[in-house]
């Protein structure tokens, strides 16, 4: 089953130093995020901020994504 879309993320050019490594990471931590938050607000639009932290803290801390959710969220 293919998800509703997907984001493409270009690293940077070179990544060689930790510093550009941790920016890139934390880049797609933020992608993470938004995908979470945004199939969250599609399937109910009525849901409300802390709900929606307490499911990406859930998600972060390699905990149950949900109902019916891999482990993996693409979109």
């Amino acid at each position: 089953m293919e998800p509703a879309f997907r984001v493409r993320f270009e690293a940077p050019p070179v990544a060689r130093t930790p510093a550009e490594r941790l920016l890139a990471t934390c880049d797609l931590h933020e992608v993470a995020i938004a995908q979470i938050t945004a199939r969250l607000r599609r399937e109910n639009p009525a849901i409300i901020a802390s709900e929606i932290d307490a499911a990406v803290r859930r998600w972060l801390a390699g905990g149950d994504p949900g109902p019916g959710r891999p482990r993996t969220w693409s979109g």
